[in-house]
């Protein structure tokens, strides 16, 4: 078995030539970043090691949600298929994500951060506004939780300027 290997890909001998062969800083750069690993590290067990600590981190809660999964493009590769429903979060489910949050979040908690995302998530900035508001207004606000927003936007076309600019 070779002593190198990039992540996931377990290199043979000749690929472990061509790594040898690299010039000497570029290859300390490889090896230095993680790009290139000996056999007897188990990357792999390092990323769930990483997630579990990160789910279990009490430090800043972290919820996912999907505001619609509907979209404006027919991506050959989206999961969703052609006939993406129209449907939008509901104010109670809302109210239930808030909730939940509600319950995650201990005295230990220092942030909050909601990623959006869907087929088009800004197809349904009605409801991350109406969302962020309620978070801010019910949990963020008062226990003074840092807030950290990200939407996931495949294409992003249906952004346009505020008109409070």
């Amino acid at each position: 078995m070779s002593p190198w290997r990039l992540p996931w890909i377990a290199l043979g001998e000749g690929e472990q030539n061509w790594v040898a062969g690299l010039a000497e800083e570029f290859r300390r750069t490889l090896i230095e970043s993680g790009h290139v690993v000996a056999d007897e590290f188990d990357e792999h067990q390092v990323l769930l090691n990483e997630r579990e600590s990160m789910r279990l981190s009490e430090v800043t809660v972290a919820l996912t949600n999907a505001p619609t999964i509907d979209c404006n493009f027919v991506c050959p590769h989206c999961f969703e298929g052609c006939d993406k429903p129209q449907l939008r979060m509901s104010s109670a489910t809302m109210d239930a994500v808030v909730h939940f949050a509600h319950y995650q979040i201990t005295e230990t908690t220092q942030g909050l951060s909601v990623t959006w995302f869907g087929g088009e998530p800004l197809l349904g900035l009605k409801q991350i506004e109406e969302m962020t508001a309620k978070l801010k207004d019910q949990i963020v606000d008062q226990r003074h939780l840092q807030y950290d927003l990200h939407v996931m936007s495949p294409r992003a076309t249906v952004l346009q300027p505020s008109s409070s600019a």
